[in-house]
């Protein structure tokens, strides 16, 4: 997509990537703790969701490097706050008997959305264009983010009783 839409060579993709690795350094080693701590997990995990939904939705379209290291700013946020949210989540409504079952699953599931993804944004790259890999994983976002205000409540306790 960046070559597409920005001309952009590997080098420059390096660059791109490097600069993703050290937002998601520091939303992971510096703020997630203090997020937790204010907001909860529930309410990260729909924020984050969100947040990917924007940022998806809105990278394939942005009109300038800038616009674009905002846009994956957001995106890297999104994705900071969502997966240790989630994974902490599922360890706190677990029993500690089924905890490594469980998040076993969760990780294989991450696994198998990292196998499939490329494959699929792959095809729809190929057959409908540079944007629609984004677009459509906003769209997977959006159905993550409408069962996540479904299914996880707020308010309602975190861990289970015996």
């Amino acid at each position: 997509m960046t070559q597409k839409r920005f001309g952009f060579n590997a080098h420059e993709n390096g660059y791109l990537f490097a600069y993703i690795g050290v937002l998601i350094t520091i939303m992971q080693g510096a703020l997630i703790g203090r997020l937790v701590k204010w907001v909860g997990e529930r309410k990260l995990i729909s924020t984050g969701l969100f947040c990917m939904i924007f940022g998806l939705g809105l990278l394939p379209y942005a009109s300038h490097v800038l616009g674009l290291l905002l846009t994956l700013a957001v995106l890297t946020f999104g994705q900071g706050v969502t997966n240790p949210s989630i994974s902490s989540s599922i360890s706190q409504v677990t029993g500690p008997e089924d905890q490594g079952g469980i998040l076993g699953v969760a990780q294989s599931m991450g696994s198998m959305a990292r196998i499939l993804g490329p494959i699929w944004g792959g095809l729809v790259f190929d057959r409908l264009g540079y944007q629609y890999p984004y677009v459509t994983g906003g769209l997977f976002m959006t159905l993550a983010f409408v069962l996540s205000i479904s299914f996880i409540k707020p308010g309602a306790p975190v861990t289970e009783t015996a």
